[in-house]
């Protein structure tokens, strides 16, 4: 008979498995979605900082004190959106984290593993509210941008720290925080489809976002008209702070398919084809008025915009296929939707495993008979032995 020290340190050793195969299970540090969580708020704080910065600085008039303390209240919108995005990150961890510690718990004996069965309430998406931030983040930041561009910003120069350059700089963090928002979606949650639109909104929506921020910066250049030199036309700065807008604001369409209710069962919705809008938008309000207006400059200003010109070009014609193939489809009758249907039945198969499933029998006499199956029991071995010891 073993002795009292060996049955104890066999207990003791049991026990530090159980808790090494229970820690197996936890999260792996660090826990990516938070960090994605908290860069997103510097970097958003950081913009908002410096635009104000430049708000306030170069609005400020000694003769009228008053009326330059009226730009301060831009920060106040700043704490909005701040106060927003910690609240929709923190439902959104609320929401996701049942799912996640769920999928973690979901491994059997003999080291394998089973894909975890769980019921969405609400049926959101993998990223939920997104585009409730984004969309009242770019409307702060397209008024800015228009405030800076209708009062001070065409008498900004290089040399100047606070000038061109960092503003661009400043501007261009506009495609970093799209970036960390789609970052912040935890990946074992997300579906095939799912998937294939996430990587299509990082290549196409974060390109626009990046030519929008090189499409503001025409605003800085003058041009000859006769013998003066002057800043672009009033009509053409209008044209450019339009559009530009417009497509700091397209990304919420993107946004809005990974977060909405109908995620969940796509082929069933109206909405079956929010790329195709994105792509609409992109091309009417984006690619195709960049490519005519900076085709202008060049020839009629000697502009160097060949670059990004050639971009819209060979936007243009790629979305015009696309829109071309899906008016042939429909015209056809063949309308399907813009990736497979199969990561959306994904989802769907993992909120029906929870109920319990018919299995159709056979009677002696011929007839058919129909029983409920319940599901296969999720429960550890550790948990059935507690249960059966009490």
């Amino acid at each position: 008979m073993p002795s009292l020290d060996k049955r104890v340190n066999s207990t003791l050793w049991s026990s530090f498995f159980q808790v090494s195969n229970t820690d197996r299970a936890m999260p792996p540090w660090p826990h990516w979605p938070l960090v994605y969580h908290c860069l997103t708020l510097v970097i958003v704080a950081l913009q908002a900082a410096c635009l104000d910065y430049y708000l306030v600085s170069f609005n400020y008039d000694p003769k009228h004190e008053s009326a330059s303390y009226w730009w301060i209240t831009w920060i106040v919108a700043d704490v909005l959106v701040l106060a927003l995005m910690i609240a929709t990150f923190f439902l959104s961890r609320k929401y996701l984290h049942p799912f996640e510690k769920r999928d973690r718990n979901a491994e059997r004996r003999n080291g394998e593993a089973t894909k975890c069965r769980r019921s969405r309430r609400g049926h959101l998406g993998i990223l939920p509210h997104a585009w409730i931030v984004w969309l009242l983040y770019a409307l702060v930041l397209v008024g800015k941008i228009i405030s800076i561009f209708q009062t001070f910003g065409s008498g900004l120069v290089e040399k100047d720290v606070f000038g061109i350059n960092l503003l661009e700089f400043t501007l261009g963090g506009t495609a970093a925080v799209f970036m960390l928002i789609l970052s912040t979606r935890p990946k074992e949650l997300a579906t095939a489809a799912q998937r294939h639109y996430l990587r299509w909104m990082q290549h196409f929506v974060l390109l626009e976002i990046i030519d929008c921020a090189e499409f503001l910066t025409l605003l800085f250049t003058e041009v000859e008209l006769g013998t003066e030199v002057t800043p672009l036309p009033e009509a053409m700065r209008r044209a450019i702070l339009a559009f530009a807008s417009i497509n700091i604001l397209a990304p919420t369409l993107a946004l809005y398919r990974l977060s909405a209710r109908h995620n969940r069962r796509p082929e069933k919705t109206i909405w079956r084809n929010f790329y195709l809008a994105q792509t609409v938008v992109g091309t009417i309000f984006g690619n195709l008025p960049y490519f005519v207006i900076r085709v202008i400059l060049w020839h009629d200003h000697e502009f160097v915009t060949g670059l990004f010109a050639m971009k819209n070009l060979i936007m243009i014609v790629t979305d015009g296929r696309e829109l071309s193939a899906y008016v042939r489809d429909l015209r056809k009758g063949r309308h399907t939707e813009d990736y497979s249907e199969s990561g959306s039945s994904d989802e769907e198969e993992e909120d029906d495993m929870t109920a319990p499933k018919k299995e159709i029998n056979t009677n002696e006499e011929g007839r058919e008979t129909r029983s409920l199956k319940s599901p296969p029991d999720l429960r550890t071995e550790d948990e059935i032995t507690v249960i059966q010891n009490l």
